[in-house]
């Protein structure tokens, strides 16, 4: 009688052992996982930057043909209309390239240093080359 009370108990939840086996092929998945995760996020920001990039450059170069195609005198969409270095207000003007239909937004990576943008954390600007860059450099999988 006693061997069929012990028997007819229902047994409920998990046993320790279970609970272990459970966790340690949850961490050896975690293991696997996390170090392709890394990678990822680091190429998708690679890629986003250079995206911005892209689309600055684009952007800058239209403006400057259709100034030059217009007036004769080709100016970059920059604080003084020139090009050259970070340090002589050859920053991209963000809010004249938005309201002349150049780009259709301001690019999330743009900093308050520029007129009209956003809180992003590079400033934009044309160097002596005519190609945009940014401040400070680029470093790879640091991105907003």
């Amino acid at each position: 009688m006693e061997n069929r009370r012990r028997h007819s108990r229902k047994e409920n939840g998990f046993t320790l052992i279970e609970i272990l086996i459970v966790l340690s092929v949850l961490g050896v998945l975690a293991a696997i996982v996390m170090p392709n995760m890394t990678g990822f996020l680091g190429r998708g920001k690679d890629r986003s930057y250079e995206a911005d990039r892209r689309v600055l450059q684009a952007s800058v170069d239209s403006y400057y043909t259709d100034t030059l195609s217009r007036k004769g005198t080709p100016k970059f969409p920059t604080v003084n209309g020139t090009a050259g270095n970070a340090g002589t207000n050859t920053y991209v003007n963000l809010t004249h390239l938005v309201s002349g239909n150049y780009l259709r937004e301001v690019p999330q990576s743009a900093s308050s240093d520029n007129p009209g943008a956003s809180g992003g954390s590079y400033s934009w600007y044309v160097d002596a080359n005519a190609v945009v860059q940014s401040v400070p450099a680029y470093v790879t999988g640091v991105y907003p």
